[in-house]
């Protein structure tokens, strides 16, 4: 009877060990259960974490490669500068050069307006050249021995001299030749050619001078294509007043008719 106690004990003790046992086996089941859950969430949160990492890692090379592109930016932005400082330089350059040439230019021009002027005043007027030529003709008269002038001021210490001046001109004429820029003006000269002299028989003396000089101003009445023509008017002579005695003057009256521009009487027309 204790036997069968015993017995029932026992087997209620071991039901109640085994439902221990089961109890904690289920614990230790849901433990387990939870600890892999754990897991997963852990190893999610690590492939969470790899994604993140990777996204961050694809960041960085997204600015890195920003960055190259900024710098390549900043050095094209460099180099671009660099070419306009370079262009600004060359045009700097450019313009210098081209503020010598129009320098060199206009100094040309100066120059050139300079020798013309200097041309102008070395022919001076016509009137001017056709009294150098009439002294260059009468020069090779040889009694007067080169003593031939054009300035009526000169003082004749020997004589015989000649003297050649033009005191008078009009304009007879002006026209506008078809075709032509301007006015044409046909010009009157009066020339005179005084000759001074000494001799007994003073008259005699002049005359003979006369003779040579009218020879010599036909010889060409142009004078190198100056005028259009000379006109012989007549002449006059008379005895100086000075107290020395035997002094004459015989002075030829011609008349040269020559044509020039309006604005340019340094230059003979033909």
């Amino acid at each position: 009877m204790i036997w069968n106690v015993l017995s029932i004990a026992a087997v209620a003790n071991t039901v109640q060990f085994v439902w221990h046992v089961r109890a904690i086996a289920s614990k230790t089941s849901q433990t387990i259960w939870n600890v892999r859950f754990a897991l997963g969430d852990a190893m999610q949160a690590v492939w969470n974490i790899r994604g993140a990492i990777g996204k961050a890692v694809q960041t960085i090379f997204n600015i890195r490669a920003t960055l190259g592109d900024t710098v390549q930016g900043i050095w094209n932005v460099r180099r671009a500068i660099g070419d306009t400082v370079q262009t600004i330089f060359n045009v700097r350059t450019l313009a210098s050069k081209t503020n010598q040439a129009v320098w060199n230019v206009r100094k040309a021009i100066s120059q050139t307006t300079q020798a013309l002027w200097n041309v102008r005043l070395a022919l001076g007027h016509v009137r001017k050249q056709i009294r150098k030529a009439l002294v260059t003709e009468l020069k090779n008269i040889a009694a007067f021995e080169n003593r031939v002038y054009s300035n009526r001021t000169t003082p004749h210490l020997t004589l015989p001299a000649v003297v050649v001046y033009t005191p008078e001109e009009r304009i007879i004429q002006e026209q506008n030749t078809f075709g032509a820029s301007e006015m044409i003006q046909m010009r009157e000269l009066s020339i005179l050619v005084a000759i001074r002299a000494k001799a007994e028989n003073i008259n005699n003396e002049l005359d003979g001078y006369c003779v040579s000089v009218e020879e010599h101003m036909v010889v060409d009445d142009t004078f190198g294509g100056l005028m259009k023509s000379l006109f012989f008017e007549g002449t006059q002579i008379e005895l100086s007043g000075e107290s020395e005695k035997n002094i004459g003057i015989a002075t030829l009256i011609y008349k040269g008719m020559y044509r020039t521009a309006h604005s340019a009487p340094e230059t003979s027309i033909p």
